[in-house]
């Protein structure tokens, strides 16, 4: 994909329908990049598929909300993507 391009981080929680439909129509904008705060959420598999990268930010994994979220502003401080799509999320941020 071209390096011109848009770069997205895709937050999903669940089935990642929404996510489906991102990858599928990739013509303006790169997916860098998908978040879950669940390590179950099927929509991961859409990523893997695709060869995207993922993380998974589970609350469970956290002494409090505050460290989670500590913990993804970190990673994306990282990728610093131009644009950040909640495609399902299921968390406030």
């Amino acid at each position: 994909m071209s390096s011109n391009k848009p770069k997205i981080v895709v937050f999903i929680s669940g089935k990642g329908s929404n996510l489906q439909r991102l990858i599928a129509q990739q013509k303006e904008y790169e997916v860098l990049s998908v978040f879950s705060n669940r390590r179950r959420a099927l929509g991961l598999g859409f990523a893997k598929e695709a060869g995207i990268p993922f993380y998974v930010f589970d609350k469970r994994d956290y002494q409090d909300e505050p460290q989670q979220f500590q913990a993804i502003f970190e990673r994306l401080k990282v990728l610093a993507p131009d644009l950040i799509c909640l495609a399902g999320f299921s968390q406030i941020i």
